[in-house]
């Protein structure tokens, strides 16, 4: 559960720094080791890529990686089916295939869905505070 918390609460900070942005994998290397005088660049570097690597063989294995709390890594078959070429109309036949999935925990859902109410209800009120001045510069332009 420790672990858990820990990617809340880095969450948390990953948000409130980064604002929105997307987030690349040197980044979050950086910030990690930001975060602690004891961990470095490479060895955070080195961390994540063993981490990811043993992720994605787990996956090959056809296993499910559940991390309480945050998610669920799974394979979803895709069956074939018949597509078309947007651009030439062409008819396209694709091949059956197993994609990774994502399936976010309570917790994550729970914090993500309440930090972006947040954002809205702070978008909304800010838009209601000035909604005067914003009808008075329609109605004159």
């Amino acid at each position: 559960m420790r672990f858990v918390s820990y990617c809340l609460q880095f969450g948390k900070k990953l948000s409130s720094f980064w604002h929105g942005v997307c987030v690349t994998r040197s980044e979050l290397v950086n910030w990690i080791s930001g975060q602690s005088r004891y961990l470095d660049q490479s060895l955070v570097d080195g961390a994540l890529h063993d981490l990811l690597q043993y992720m994605a063989d787990c996956l090959k294995k056809g296993h499910r990686i559940e991390i309480r709390g945050f998610g669920t890594f799974a394979l979803r078959y895709r069956r074939p089916r018949m597509a078309r070429n947007p651009k030439t109309g062409a008819i396209l036949y694709t091949e059956e295939k197993y994609i990774p999935h994502f399936k976010p925990g309570k917790a994550l859902r729970e914090q993500v869905n309440e930090a972006y109410l947040l954002q809205v209800k702070r978008k909304q009120g800010w838009a209601s505070k000035n909604k005067e001045k914003y009808q008075d510069s329609d109605a004159s332009g």
